[in-house]
């Protein structure tokens, strides 16, 4: 697989070692390089990451030192989904789907990776990555791949955890079998669910899209509810039926996307589907 051209202004590894190969772990720091990604939460639908650079075994200064630089980067992360069964090698991933990317700079913000062994980093930067398509835990793992443009390969591999970044999907709530009409004029509901981390109610419903990608219609109304009983309360959404891309022939899952209040990204949800009356 070709990463994405991207300029290398700065050449962000300090050394052209060979990357260790880090165990696999489904959060925590992982020192690749003389660079680090501490991947917070890995999720179905997401990472959360905090990515850092100038590896060093002293304290550096809280303010960036005279003549230091400002920024390193641009720095590409990348993601990719395969298997659980692939094995822990670039030839085996070669050919694997892209699940999400980030492309970022690290200012001067020193962290620390508590360890063992401890160690600084003087440039970070904390981002997340949304997945174009929900991932499944046991079935999926994930390569991230924290490689800046150069030839070393940089990477680490985990396994999908179950929880979700943002929240799950009903669609048609109420009805187990999500059962979609597609008969002229009908319409179907589809809840964003809150979690005990994720409040749906925050996401705007002028940024959603409902259908067969994700990407096809708007919303016609949306409330504000608890939907499934759990005292939180989720965003219930209308769509016209005719406007999701679905088709009672190929059609056996629909994605929602919407954008993140927090970091202003798009993220994708999915549930399977059955639609009728076609």
């Amino acid at each position: 697989m070709r990463k994405p051209a991207i300029i290398a202004a700065v050449l962000i590894v300090a050394a052209a070692a060979v990357a260790s190969q880090v165990a696999t772990s489904r959060a925590g720091w992982h020192v690749l390089s003389e660079t680090a990604i501490n991947t917070k939460k890995l999720c179905r639908d997401g990472l959360t990451y905090t990515w850092a650079t100038d590896q060093q075994d002293t304290q550096p200064p809280a303010s960036r030192p005279l003549g230091a630089p400002r920024w390193r980067g641009p720095v590409d992360l990348l993601v990719q989904s395969g298997p659980s069964t692939l094995p822990p090698d670039p030839a085996s991933w070669e050919d694997q789907p892209m699940a999400g990317a980030d492309v970022f700079t690290a200012g001067y913000a020193p962290v620390k990776n508590p360890g063992p062994p401890v160690s600084w980093y003087p440039y970070s930067h904390s981002g997340t990555v949304p997945f174009r398509h929900p991932l499944t835990p046991v079935d999926d793992q994930v390569r991230v791949d924290t490689e800046p443009n150069g030839t070393n390969t940089t990477e680490v591999f985990l396994p999908v955890d179950a929880c979700y970044l943002w929240g799950p999907i009903d669609i048609a709530p109420g009805d187990p079998s999500n059962t979609v009409d597609m008969s002229s004029g009908a319409t179907v509901r589809v809840a964003l669910l809150s979690t005990s981390t994720f409040r749906a109610t925050t996401v705007a419903a002028s940024t959603v899209r409902f259908g067969a990608t994700g990407t096809e219609a708007s919303p016609t109304a949306s409330t504000k509810v608890d939907v499934n009983g759990d005292g939180r309360a989720d965003l219930r959404l209308t769509f016209a039926s005719g406007q999701t891309g679905l088709d009672c022939t190929s059609s056996t899952e629909a994605s929602l996307s919407a954008t993140d209040p927090a970091s202003k990204k798009t993220f994708y949800e999915a549930a399977p589907v059955h639609p009728i009356n076609c």
